[in-house]
């Protein structure tokens, strides 16, 4: 599966040019094509047969209703700046409702990762979430957990209370600014 996150780089003309090149490459979906302020542009999401993917940025459900309804195939909302793990639900519930998928945006840190794989989990129009592969510090050893892809594709989910997870006192120690 082939996916592409091209960051903001494009106006709607430069975004549909770029979908139209990638069309051939049966690509799953294009991330982040357009910068947010533009997004209530519907000229992308139409313009081709790749799914459009978008909303990162959004901090709650309120700001994805109107642009869910209109631009996207697929909204990515990150458990870490839009409202936590329940308002980040009652977002991908209402893409659900819409026939919109979720694929949870995660970055930086494994905290995130794992609100995300609980939340893809939890819901019915989440295919995938969002591996980060960020070499940072901050993401590598923060937590004991790795999140290791097994050889089916797939990220175990911890059965550990909670997100799963267990803080790394060494590390929080070694990192802490006073």
């Amino acid at each position: 599966m082939l996916l592409s996150s091209v960051r903001m780089s494009f106006d709607t003309k430069g975004a549909i040019k770029f979908a139209g090149l990638m069309e051939q490459f049966d690509v799953y979906f294009i991330e982040a094509a357009l910068h947010p302020d533009d997004l209530k542009d519907t000229k992308l999401s139409v313009s081709t047969s790749i799914k459009i993917a978008a909303w990162e940025e959004q901090t709650s459900r309120f700001m994805f209703i109107d642009l869910m309804d209109r631009t996207v195939d697929i909204v990515q909302p990150d458990v870490s700046s839009a409202g936590g793990l329940s308002e980040t639900k009652r977002v991908a519930d209402l893409a659900n409702d819409r026939g919109v998928l979720c694929i949870p945006h995660s970055f930086k840190r494994n905290f995130g990762l794992a609100a995300s794989i609980h939340l893809s989990a939890a819901c019915p129009n989440s295919p995938l979430c969002e591996m980060p592969q960020s070499e940072s510090p901050m993401k590598k050893f923060l937590t004991k957990e790795k999140f290791e892809v097994n050889s089916k594709g797939l990220i175990e989910i911890a059965e550990r209370p909670g997100l799963g997870i267990i803080l790394d006192e060494n590390a929080v120690e070694k990192y802490r600014l006073e």
